[in-house]
């Protein structure tokens, strides 16, 4: 399909079938946990692990489970890592006849809403990037202002031209791309996902159980933006120099990286994320005995043993009920709370100085 031209819904169908046909790589299961612990919502990730690994000790009628605790680590390690546009940038203004810095045009730049914004947006995706290898930025144009929205790539279907020598890592030799918006409202149906089509010279959004099936008709609408590109200027058909027209934008998603691949949107283990899930069960686990008895274990001497007491939790807040006759004691168990602890860091810091950064920081 040619750059510029406009959208149909037949067109964006089959598209989309050519995008299911070419089994759209299956992204790692992990990258929303990534983006939950960048984020800093990494608990109820911490929570569920414990249950899969503990069942018995984090069942309801437990008395004291093991509170999750986390330790921001991937937040850290992506703060230090992501430096783009980390500080709001310096513009400066040139005038186009004497390439001279226009103070006044610096000036008024500079005080304009949305400027700092825009930093923050792209700080974000390079953040995204950074974590997961690859990032988009969604450039929209609502009630009349251009507005930058960071897209992460597990909400991203390419949909692939039928172009035969396209290039799977050029984002210019894909027909658009369909990203997942949210889940419809009406509570009166089926739960059926929101979705958008991006291309030059159109937009496309429409619902469906997933972006390759659309349920209902597809609205097509123009593309909102438009600004002045240099083209090849014909008359009858002969090329007669180039000129100046207003176009859409190639693209409405411009896409960050961080490394050379050989795909649109590359696979990554997200290794920071998976080590910050390790050490948050490690540190809940060290928590939870310290918290308890800090490695001490009860022993009951019982008249019956078959009939110990109705509570059974430890620690300075719960009373244990014993009979005349029956005694509870503690013996010690050689539990080196601090090697523990040293053996956490000393494993984040090998981590950090294999991915080149100062283990000293951590």
């Amino acid at each position: 399909m040619p750059l510029f031209e406009p959208f149909s819904e037949q067109v964006v169908r089959d598209g989309l079938k050519r995008a299911r046909e070419q089994a759209r790589h299956n992204l790692n299961a992990n990258y929303n946990m990534a983006i939950d612990f960048l984020d800093d919502r990494a608990i109820p990730h911490v929570k569920r692990e414990l249950q899969r690994r503990y069942p018995s000790h984090q069942a309801l009628h437990f008395p004291e489970r093991i509170k999750p605790v986390h330790i921001p680590l991937t937040e850290r390690y992506i703060n230090e890592q992501a430096s783009a546009y980390n500080r709001p940038l310096q513009r400066k203004l040139l005038d186009a006849e004497s390439l001279v810095e226009d103070k006044d045009a610096t000036e008024a730049l500079a005080r304009m809403p949305g400027m700092l914004s825009v930093d923050q947006k792209l700080h974000r995706a390079d953040q995204i990037a950074t974590l997961l290898l690859s990032a988009a930025t969604w450039v929209q144009v609502r009630r009349g202002r251009v507005k930058i929205r960071p897209v992460v790539p597990q909400m991203v279907w390419p949909v692939a031209s039928d172009d035969a020598f396209a290039d799977p890592a050029d984002p210019y030799d894909y027909m658009g791309f369909a990203l997942e918006l949210g889940t419809s409202e009406d509570v009166s149906e089926v739960k059926r996902a929101r979705f958008a089509i991006l291309g030059s010279a159109s937009h496309g959004y429409y619902t469906g159980e997933d972006a390759y099936t659309p349920d209902r008709g597809i609205t097509i609408v123009p593309n909102p933006m438009k600004w002045p590109q240099v083209v090849d200027v014909t008359k009858g058909g002969i090329p007669t120099g180039r000129g100046e027209e207003k176009l859409e934008p190639l693209q409405m998603l411009a896409w960050m990286y961080h490394g050379d691949h050989d795909t649109l949107i590359p696979e990554t283990d997200v290794s920071i994320a998976t080590l910050n899930l390790e050490i948050d069960i490690g540190i809940s686990a060290i928590m939870h005995d310290l918290r308890m008895h800090g490695g001490s274990q009860m022993i009951l001497t019982l008249l019956d043993p078959d009939a110990p007491p109705g509570r059974l939790a430890m620690g300075s807040n719960f009373a244990l009920a014993l009979a005349d006759g029956e005694s509870a004691s503690y013996i010690g168990s050689p539990v080196d709370f601090e090697g523990m602890v040293n053996a956490i860091v000393a494993i984040i810091r090998l981590y950090v100085l294999m991915r080149r950064q100062n283990p000293s920081d951590y």
